[in-house]
């Protein structure tokens, strides 16, 4: 390429090794990094220039060196990455490059696997589903604490008859939208979990328990994590840390016997 259509060496190699790249991905081979595939081609082609070079040699070496070259060529040109066998997940793709890493490369390339293929597809289409909403969802939080001052600058430009009080109602919505965001109170305590979890009451239970308690009290149930989820958590994680520190705190001064 790079003497036909005149362009740089580097560029052909770039060209080369992308093709390559293309067929293994086709056949599902996890594929070492660009670079180091070029690198390796560079060689092989170098390797190419010096046998040319001294094709009028009659020498045993040269003899054996043109053999060898011969050979390499007709196995696999090999970019598979260092732990490709452990990345496949198919036990065929597995088998299909085990084959062609044997000396004549046995096997070959057949039709596109269609169920395979569908089934990638649709993993790509739920991971970009999934960008897509995770995107929608941070644009809708920063929007939700900027509307209000960006409301405040339109009216400001537009108007400048805008009273006191109109502020002050506009920065009490701003600040009741702040504290929505603030972080709720946990009820979980060390005594509760302990109670819960010996009257054996399950996180559902102990949600609408815990729920009426605090309205019971008067409080506001927004401010604080009582949903089902935030309790199994909380539950969870006082057990670990009370297993630990009974783990820790236990040191007996005589031998036991476990029977």
């Amino acid at each position: 390429m790079y003497r036909i259509e005149k362009k740089s060496f580097n560029y052909a190699c770039v060209k080369v090794i992308d093709q390559v790249i293309f067929v293994w991905n086709k056949a599902r081979i996890p594929t070492t990094r660009k670079d180091n595939a070029i690198n390796k081609f560079k060689k092989l082609y170098n390797q190419l220039l010096y046998l040319f070079k001294h094709k009028d040699r009659k020498t045993e070496l040269h003899r054996q060196q043109v053999c060898g070259f011969r050979l390499k060529m007709a196995n696999l040109f090999d970019i598979g990455d260092a732990d490709a066998l452990k990345k496949i997940m198919i036990e065929e793709d597995r088998q299909f490059l085990l084959t062609q890493r044997e000396l004549g490369r046995r096997g070959f390339i057949s039709t596109e696997d269609v169920f395979t293929t569908q089934k990638d597809n649709r993993k790509m289409e739920r991971e970009e589903k999934l960008r897509l909403y995770k995107e929608k969802v941070a644009n809708r939080n920063s929007s939700n604490i900027y509307d209000f001052t960006s409301s405040d600058t339109e009216e400001n430009h537009s108007s400048d008859n805008s009273s006191d009080d109109d502020f002050k109602v506009k920065e009490k919505k701003l600040k009741k939208v702040i504290a929505s965001k603030k972080k709720l109170k946990p009820l979980i305590t060390p005594e509760l979990a302990g109670v819960l979890d010996r009257t054996k009451v399950g996180d559902r239970q102990a949600t609408f328990i815990i729920g009426d308690t605090v309205k019971s009290l008067e409080e506001d149930i927004n401010s604080f994590a009582c949903s089902r989820s935030t309790i199994k958590l909380h539950r969870e994680k006082i057990r670990q840390d009370m297993a630990s520190f009974i783990k820790e705190s236990f040191t007996p001064n005589s031998k036991l016997t476990v029977h």
